[in-house]
């Protein structure tokens, strides 16, 4: 028997390198998993998690036609993201509506984001270690917790899903480019965007991997960048209609924060909160559930930060030709944030753990290959650098399992995050909203008094200590804080309508009706609101005006008997020819 060309035989070294990788694959996954199983148990968390889930009623329906629709036409939530409400919906009719079942769906995305983040990086760079470091430190850093034990957050699981399935798409896009292809990549781009709009960077980094690992362009090649920048036209398309369709979505909460944060505060945050962001990858400590923002940042923290971003970014830029994982890592990690990084400021918070699930994959890139740059072909840092790492992953997960455990419940959740930070006035009208559910009234007044303290202009927290004024008899104290609620908040229906039913119900029915018809604005398909304007205007003896509005509080619920009372009440008013003036003349009078 003749001996077989050696060159003709399997690849067992390859082979072999592969049943490992694919075997530390399994362990990576294995592990996550544990480390995430405690959120089985946990509970809904107040923020957002009703608006999303359990007090949504197309979301408590399950997955209907009528659901989809609405989804696809909502602004709910201040976003357009219907597939992350359709999402929702199939999580009720799946697994139910009780959270134990949803918060695993969101780590089920999480475990498969894991694998599709390696076989995307191994597909776009063919290195197997270094993609499965990068999935590994994307498993298990806990501040991508956030993302996952919070169920309000799947939008951020369900639309990184869809952009590691566009960066696979698109690696094979650029080993053979077609029309086909290219498809699939804009498809998988605008599943992205329906599931969260800060996807609008992907074509950015697509732009990124041309240069490397994908090599289908040098940095200096300014007219084949143009070229290549022409080809994401298409996907830039797409970008700026989500962006447009968030920027509608937004408004309100823009143009309140954009009042009480002028241009300087939020630039000097958004450098702060670059570093913090860096920080905390390294060192994540105190991972809270809300980082209040600051308002005014010191010029010497500002200028801190941005003088450690330029010294990254310089080495960045000089390294470019012989490491340009580095620069495409960090261009990563600063682009992907600009959207969320507060120089278009919505919310209160400084930053959030949330914002770092994608944006941390560009770190994590320049950590990945430059230790495979230092190894080398020396064994000795192989082992060094292979034991260093499962090192830092034991820490990570650790610290991740100890994160998921704080987000049990609502309660001690902002009890911890309380416990590490200051002036706190959203932990404080969280935690107050729990403690008032269980009847602990002594205990929620104080946190609501330190929510209005740390944040006399927080139209939630005012609103809430309102309406506990009101439950103890104290009508003037109430109204004073509904008015600073209103003035502080116009887009809060709570503290319009609060403000117009005890300005109501003092008498005060030209003070009330604006009011009123700011909350029939905020929730124009409201039927109790339109009930209470048909209510006032009968008591002004406007009775056309009335029967209006009460024949609207019908349309809108057919089950409102209080409002058919009402409609017949003032009908026999309707026929009555109108009383005049004594001063008006029985004729018309003409022009002279």
């Amino acid at each position: 028997m003749q001996a077989s060309d050696p060159r003709a035989l399997p690849d067992h070294g390859g082979y072999r390198i592969a049943v490992r990788v694919l075997a530390a694959l399994s362990v990576l996954l294995l592990t996550t998993g544990a480390v995430y199983a405690g959120v089985a148990d946990h509970d809904f968390i107040i923020v957002d998690d009703g608006t999303y889930v359990f007090m949504n009623p197309w979301v408590m329906e399950g997955l209907t036609l009528p659901g989809a629709g609405w989804a696809l036409s909502s602004f709910a939530a201040f976003n357009w993201h219907p597939l992350t409400w359709i999402s929702h919906m199939a999580d009720v009719t799946l697994v139910g509506p009780e959270p134990g079942g949803q918060h695993l769906v969101n780590v089920a995305f999480h475990l498969l984001n894991t694998a599709l983040l390696f076989v995307a990086l191994r597909r776009l760079s063919g290195r197997d270690w270094e993609s499965l470091l990068v999935a590994a430190l994307f498993a298990l850093h806990p501040m991508h917790v956030e993302s996952v034990a919070w169920i309000a957050e799947r939008k951020d699981v369900l639309s990184a899903c869809f952009w590691f399935l566009a960066l696979w798409a698109y690696a094979a896009y650029a080993e053979q480019p077609g029309i086909a292809r290219y498809g699939v990549v804009a498809l998988l781009v605008a599943a992205g965007l329906m599931a969260k709009p800060m996807v609008v960077t992907l074509p950015f980094v697509l732009l990124l991997l041309d240069v490397w690992p994908l090599r289908r362009v040098k940095w200096n090649d300014v007219p084949r960048f143009g070229w290549l920048t022409l080809e994401k036209a298409p996907l830039l398309g797409l970008s700026i209609a989500a962006s447009l369709l968030t920027m509608i979505a937004q408004q309100p909460g823009v143009e309140n924060t954009a009042e009480a944060l002028p241009w300087t505060a939020r630039a000097g945050n958004a450098a702060v909160a670059y570093f913090s962001y860096l920080r905390l990858t390294a060192w994540p400590d105190q991972l809270a559930a809300f980082y209040p923002h600051p308002g005014w940042v010191a010029p010497w923290k500002a200028i801190g930060a941005t003088a450690v971003l330029a010294a990254i970014t310089g080495v960045s830029i000089r390294e470019r030709e012989r490491r340009p994982y580095l620069l495409v890592g960090w261009l990563w990690f600063l682009g992907t944030l600009v959207p969320v990084i507060g120089l278009v400021q919505v919310g209160d918070q400084a930053m959030a753990d949330r914002y770092s699930y994608v944006p941390h994959i560009g770190l994590f890139v320049m950590i990945a290959w430059a230790a495979a740059d230092l190894i080398g072909r020396s064994t000795t840092r192989r082992a060094v650098v292979a034991t260093a790492s499962v090192g830092v992953l034991l820490a990570l997960a650790v610290t991740t399992r100890a994160q998921v455990a704080r987000w049990e419940s609502t309660e001690t959740l902002f009890e911890y995050t309380l416990s590490i930070t200051e002036k706190n006035s959203f932990a404080h009208l969280n935690l107050a909203t729990v403690l008032l559910f269980e009847e602990r009234r002594a205990e929620a007044r104080r946190h609501l008094m330190a929510a209005v303290e740390a944040n006399p202009r927080s139209p939630e927290a005012l609103n809430a200590l309102g309406n506990l004024e009101l439950q103890d008899g104290n009508q003037d104290q109430a109204l004073g804080l509904y008015r600073r609620a209103s003035a502080a908040g116009p887009w809060l229906f709570e503290a319009q309508l609060n403000t117009a039913l005890v300005l109501d119900s003092r008498g005060e029915l030209d003070e009330a009706l604006p009011f009123y018809r700011s909350a029939a604005k905020l929730e124009p398909h409201h039927p109790g609101i339109q009930y209470q304007l048909g209510a006032l205007f009968e008591r002004k003896q406007a009775y056309r005006k009335a029967a209006a509005h009460y024949r609207r509080a019908i349309q809108l619920d057919p089950e409102l008997g209080e409002a058919r009372v009402a409609l017949r009440r003032v009908r026999p008013h309707l026929s009555k020819p109108r009383r005049r003036r004594p001063d008006q003349s029985s004729e018309s009078s003409g022009s002279m």
